[in-house]
This record gives C-alpha cells, sequence and structure tokens, in this order.
C-alpha cells in the first residue's frame, strides 16, 4: 500500500500481512533437507530464518523447548541452538523461535539462505534458457516443470516478514 505524507511531500510504502515473523524465512531444497532432533524425535525443517524455523508437529506442545543442532547443506559446519515452540498451526505445523542465538548462528543461517536463493534463481534461469531454446517448448516445459515440480514450488514458497525494514 502506498500513501504520499503531504507535509513532508514523502510517499511511503507500508506492508500489511498476516505474517508475525520477524525475519526472512527459506524452505530447504527437497534435494538436500534440514533434519532436527526434537524431543528425541527426528523431524524435516519446513522453512528457516535467522529468527527461527518450522516443522511438522510429532506430539509437541507450544512452549516445549530444546537446544538442537543444525547441519546446514553447505555450510560445512554443524550449529547449536535452543529452539522453542511458540505456536501450532490448524495444518499441525510447529512454528519455532530461537533462543538468544549467537551471531555466529545467525551469520550462518542468513549465508545458507543466500546459498538456497542463488541456486533457485539459477534454477529458474536454467528452465528459461532452455523453454527459449526448445523448438518444441510446451512438451519441453511440461518434461522440465515435472521434474522439479517439488523445488520450483519450494523456491517460490518465500514469504516476507511483517514488520519489514532495511536497517
Amino acid at each position: 500500500m502506498f500513501w504520499k505524507d503531504k507535509q513532508n511531500d514523502l510517499e511511503i510504502f507500508s506492508y500489511d500481512a498476516n505474517d508475525r515473523r520477524s525475519s526472512f524465512r527459506v524452505r530447504p531444497p527437497s534435494t538436500e533437507p534440514i533434519r532436527i532432533t526434537f524431543q528425541g524425535k527426528s523431524v524435516s525443517v519446513k522453512d528457516i530464518g535467522g529468527g527461527g524455523l518450522s516443522f511438522c508437529n510429532n506430539n509437541f506442545e507450544v512452549g516445549d523447548s530444546q537446544s538442537v543442532t543444525l547441519d546446514l547443506p553447505g555450510e560445512g559446519i554443524n550449529v547449536s541452538v535452543t529452539m522453542q515452540i511458540l505456536e501450532i498451526d490448524q495444518q499441525d505445523v510447529c512454528h519455532g523461535r530461537f533462543v538468544a542465538p549467537s551471531h555466529d548462528v545467525i551469520n550462518a543461517i542468513h549465508r545458507y539462505m543466500l546459498t538456497v536463493q542463488k541456486n533457485s534463481l539459477r534454477m529458474k534461469r536454467r528452465i528459461a534458457r532452455e523453454m527459449s531454446r526448445s523448438e518444441d517448448r510446451p512438451a519441453h516445459a511440461r518434461s522440465l516443470v515435472e521434474t522439479n515440480e517439488e523445488d520450483m514450488e519450494r523456491a517460490t514458497g518465500l514469504s516476507i516478514p511483517r514488520p519489514f525494514s532495511v536497517d
């Protein structure tokens, strides 16, 4: 939404969403999932950001907290952080936040997120180039989408947090 501040002659942009996240998140590619062990149960991370992550519920409860180890693909290190479940939504997905993460943990997660985003853009560009070169574009496009359907869905499922600011 745009509005004009007439007193200062400025155009102001506002992003309004129902998303209460405080940071941007990405979905790990299906080819390199992130798994954590929470309360003795192995779960797959659905999305991750500098402020937290989400995963499918496995009889967990809001408020459950535990130190987890993240093996971030491409980072070559394991990072440990305490994670607390803030909410379990109607789809039975646990949404958690990192409790007092170190700068090293946040930096490792942000590097991982950038890598996922870069790889997603490369894949989209490759598909676009291959589609433009193909003589039988509809059939070629279907074959590309079918082989990469899950990753494409994950790549386009990124969310922008509310509130949004640039520091």
